[in-house]
């Protein structure tokens, strides 16, 4: 973490939002949805069932 710091000033609330911020993308990005409905692309229907059992 410091190797970032020293690149790139932050202050501890930007942190802490950088932080966050993967795991509200995570939990809101269903990209397997496109795939499987407006590609007609079925290879990643296992891994939506994983994420969804984030959402619990």
């Amino acid at each position: 973490m410091a190797g970032y710091r020293w690149a790139v000033e932050l202050s501890p609330e930007d942190l802490a939002d950088e932080v966050q911020r993967p795991w509200r993308k995570r939990m809101t990005d269903f990209w397997q949805l496109s795939f499987h409905h407006k590609r007609g692309n079925h290879g990643f229907d296992d891994l939506f069932l994983d994420d969804e059992a984030l959402l619990q």
